[in-house]
């Protein structure tokens, strides 16, 4: 066994991950887990009534765990349409797990919240105008991996948003609990 860690320690590091390793039973490869991902996403909700779909887009960085777990975490720009149109910047935080993966497809669930705050539009278009909006979001996501780096994904979600003492109406106000839909790149380091 010290023949093999001596072994590994002068490989390059790009090249260990085709390793086979010879002292097990079965034969086995080392497995690098890449510990961080960055995803650029947009995505909307379903309308109600005379509420068209809003329009989100956003960007995150996730942070491996464990082999099944991740933490991720962003920033994501919406516009909801209602009385009048207002713009928002949210801080979306997710725990993400791994359900089924092969060398092609990822399976996972998500779960998380965000913090939500209105930057224009409010009816005196002041910053301090609308409250800060707490939602929690949990939902399934698909990826679809190009390549070992780059993976197109799909992420239908169920929100609910909490109710706030807002005057503003939007389909937030109007429907707290939503169905959503993000999609994306992810690319991993």
């Amino acid at each position: 066994m010290p023949q093999l860690l001596i072994l590994l320690l002068q490989i390059p590091i790009q090249n260990l991950a085709q390793i086979p390793i010879k002292y097990s039973p079965l034969p086995m490869r080392v497995v690098l887990l890449k510990k961080w991902a960055f995803k650029a996403g947009i995505g909307t909700s379903l309308p109600k009534g005379d509420f068209v779909m809003p329009f989100t887009a956003g960007v995150s960085a996730e942070r491996r765990l464990s082999k099944h777990f991740s933490l991720e975490a962003g920033l994501q720009y919406n516009r909801l349409d209602g009385d009048h149109t207002i713009h928002t910047l949210a801080v979306p935080v997710k725990l993400n797990a791994i359900l089924a993966s092969n060398s092609r497809v990822d399976f996972y669930a998500t779960l998380g919240g965000a913090a939500e705050k209105c930057i224009s539009g409010a009816r005196d278009n002041g910053f301090e105008a609308e409250p800060v909006q707490l939602s929690v979001a949990a939902g399934l996501g698909v990826r679809y991996k190009l390549n070992d780096r780059i993976a197109l994904f799909a992420e239908p979600t169920v929100s609910h948003h909490f109710d706030t003492d807002s005057q503003t109406k939007t389909l937030r106000t109007e429907r707290p609990t939503n169905l959503n839909l993000l999609c994306g790149v992810r690319m991993t380091y």
